[in-house]
C-alpha cells in the first residue's frame, strides 16, 4: 500500500484512551504486518493514544495517534493531529498519525 508522502491539514480530536506499551506495541505490529509497511523507528517507542472526532452530526471516527516525545496528555483532552503520511526522508517509511502541539 502507497501512502503519500503530502500532509493533510491538522484534524481536531479528544482523546479517549490512552494506550499500554504493550496495547501499543502490538497493534503497531499488526499494522506494520497488515500493510506491509515500516514506521519511521523515530516513532515507534512513543506514547499511543486513541482519538475521536465528529464526523457528521451523530457519526463519528477513532484512531490511533503517536504522542510526540516530552509531550503529557490526558483523557478528554483537544489534540490536534496529522494523519499518516509517507516519510518524506525515506519513502519505505511511515510517520505515523501524529499529534501536533
Amino acid at each position: 500500500m502507497w501512502i503519500p508522502s503530502t500532509v493533510k491539514p491538522p484534524i481536531t480530536a479528544v482523546i479517549i484512551k490512552l494506550l499500554s506499551k504493550e496495547e501499543a506495541q502490538q497493534l503497531l505490529s499488526n499494522n506494520e504486518l497488515q500493510s506491509g509497511e515500516l514506521i519511521d523507528p523515530a516513532y515507534a517507542d512513543n506514547q499511543r493514544v486513541i482519538v475521536q472526532w465528529k464526523l457528521s452530526p451523530g457519526k463519528f471516527d477513532r484512531v490511533i495517534a503517536t504522542v510526540p516525545t516530552g509531550m503529557v496528555v490526558h483523557i478528554n483532552e483537544v489534540v490536534s493531529f496529522i494523519l499518516r503520511h509517507g516519510d518524506p526522508d525515506n519513502f519505505c517509511l511511515y510517520v505515523p498519525n501524529l499529534i501536533v502541539p
